[in-house]
């Protein structure tokens, strides 16, 4: 049996034996050496490092042996602990378990499939709740030294205050060390142990408070203006235009707060949604967005909050949402008493024109008029360079054309041009030093008309049809034909085209056909580009097949892509802001 094994683990060196002690010449003895090496020592290579995975792989899962995986950490919801852009190592949860104190990684649907990094502080089948800035267990505080400049820890969507919850089995309760800010199971929920990714063990001793004890919380209540502009600081960082409060959002908003105060205990389930909300008060939009939170939070602690989520980091800084409005209500729950704080921004259908942005164009159409009037005047004077007069009336008489074009549209209550705006500033910035030199040539008074100078349009790209970069919205898995069905995953810019990943699934026990593939892009301004070489896709059961597109760059975004079905149903599979 030995010698058996012992063949089989060094079968090449075996042969090589086997060949070296044979009557053989020597450069045939050679050749035979080399020839077990190319036809066994590969394979025999191969088998080898895959059985040593294997066993490290079964100790691994057995617990018997450590796996370390090391990770860059981003965010600031482990302060002080874990900094932003730290690498920290973990550990194999199989071989050192869970305990509280402990750190572990992990991801869900509700992360988004993103890792979190959080502190172990309910265990399974635990009783635990929030209260007056502390975390009971079993309805003892815990002592949490650990946590930022001893901060109070709030109830959030999932996990309201004063409320008392059940640790499932093989569930943890998670929570970051930054607790005014981090994105926790307050929201996310209690982990399933087999979320987790990794552990990094600590030596944090387990005590509770013998005595009840109440935190004393800083009472304060957010300021609509200071928070606007933070956010929009947040936004300008990122080259993004400022949103604009909307009366109607805020009153809304409010109303949402309203609900949920008023059917607290259960608001995610019988609340009004924020769609109905809006529909009933004629809210028109393409996309809206909400971000809820709890506690008494100032506004530098919101926007943290904000970038702390995948998701509303993503909302807050796109350009697609324009307007916001904000809503707060103090309630009271059994004996807790805080604030719920929603903000809602939304990406209207319908311009909402500030005042700011009105006057604007109103003051552009009227200088411009006065200004292409006073040059005129001139227009065949002796002492002038008449063909620069003549450019300069040209161009000045374009630029005014535009601005009362913009006037008009925003009376009609339409999406202002924007590439006729981009007209407009690159009419203004060509020709500004040409009339400030004409103009210092005069030999006369000059009327009291301001020059145009290339001044961004207060809002516009609130008011325009909002456009971002590397922005795309996909409507998800939409069945096309029967029973097959598409996704757009992906889109972006590649120098004059634009490009999409796209798959296509059968979702029957069948063998599905299209015959052709009708996939088109659409712009806002000039029609259908070419579709590509995609015309015939034959799946079989179950089959998804993905396959990147590329179209030609057309006209202006937002671009659409749809799908022609056999029944010649239009459906639209993604929307692409480049």
């Amino acid at each position: 049996m030995w010698l058996l094994i012992r063949n089989i683990l060094f079968l090449p060196f075996v042969l090589i034996g086997d060949v070296c002690r044979s009557p053989r010449l020597l450069a045939r003895k050679i050749g035979y050496v080399l020839l077990i090496f190319v036809l066994f020592g590969i394979s025999w290579y191969g088998g080898y490092r895959a059985a040593i995975r294997l066993i490290k792989l079964t100790f691994f899962e057995l617990g018997l042996a450590d796996r370390l995986s090391e990770v860059d950490v981003s965010g600031e919801s482990m302060l002080p602990a874990i900094k932003d852009g730290d690498a920290v190592q973990l550990h194999s949860v199989k071989k050192y378990g869970i305990s509280r104190g402990d750190i572990v990684s992990f991801k869900n649907l509700e992360t988004a499939n993103l890792y979190y990094l959080k502190r172990v502080v309910g265990l399974p089948g635990e009783r635990i709740s929030i209260k007056n800035g502390f975390v009971t267990i079993n309805g003892h505080i815990l002592e949490e030294d650990y946590v930022l400049n001893q901060l109070p820890t709030f109830g959030n969507t999932f996990l309201a205050e004063c409320n008392r919850y059940t640790v499932p089995p093989d569930h943890y309760l998670v929570l970051g060390d930054n607790r005014t800010v981090s994105l926790d199971s307050r929201v996310v929920g209690f982990i399933d142990k087999g979320d987790i990714e990794g552990v990094i063990k600590s030596q944090t001793k387990e005590r509770f408070v013998t005595s009840q004890r109440q935190r004393q919380i800083l009472r304060t209540n957010i300021e609509t203006e200071l928070l606007l502009e933070k956010i929009n600081l947040m936004r300008s960082e990122h080259g993004i235009s400022p949103l604009m409060i909307n009366d109607l959002l805020s009153e809304v908003s409010k109303s949402r707060v309203g609900s949920i105060n008023e059917h607290f205990d259960s608001w995610k389930e019988q609340s009004v949604s924020v769609e109905k909300l809006l529909q009933d008060k004629g809210y028109q939009y393409n996309l809206v967005h909400e971000f809820i939170t709890f506690g008494y939070l100032d506004e530098e602690t919101i926007i943290k909050q904000i970038l702390e989520s995948s998701a509303d980091e993503s909302a807050f800084l796109s350009s697609n949402f324009v307007e916001i409005g904000l809503g707060t209500v103090e309630i009271t729950n059994l004996d807790c008493s805080f604030p719920i704080i929603d903000l809602i921004i939304g990406w209207p259908s319908v311009p909402t024109y500030g005042q700011e942005v009105i006057d604007f164009w109103n003051q552009q159409a009227t200088d411009s008029a006065e200004l292409l009037n006073f040059l005129q005047s001139f227009v065949g004077a002796s002492g002038y360079d008449q063909s620069q007069l003549r450019e300069l009336v040209s161009a000045v008489a374009e630029s005014y054309q535009i601005a009362s074009q913009m006037k008009q549209i925003i009376t009609r209550g339409e999406w202002l041009d924007y590439e006729q705006a981009d007209r407009y500033y690159q009419l203004v910035e060509e020709n500004d030093p040409k009339l400030e030199a004409f103009f210092a040539k005069l030999e006369v008074s000059l009327p009291n008309i301001p020059l145009l100078k290339n001044t961004p349009t207060p809002g516009l790209s609130q008011n325009q049809q909002p456009v971002t970069s590397n922005e795309f919205f996909s409507f998800g898995q939409k069945m096309i034909e029967k029973n097959a069905a598409a996704n757009i995953n992906l889109a972006w810019k590649e120098g004059e085209k634009i490009k999409i990943k796209v798959t296509f699934a059968n979702v029957s026990a069948d063998e599905v056909a299209i015959f052709p593939v009708r996939l088109s892009l659409k712009s806002q301004t000039q029609g259908t580009a070419p579709e590509p070489a995609l015309t015939n896709l034959v799946l079989k059961a179950g089959e998804v097949r993905g396959f990147e597109l590329a179209y030609d760059k057309i006209g202006y975004p937002p671009y659409k892509w749809s799908y022609l079905s056999s029944t010649g149903e239009e459906i639209e599979l993604g929307t692409y802001y480049p």
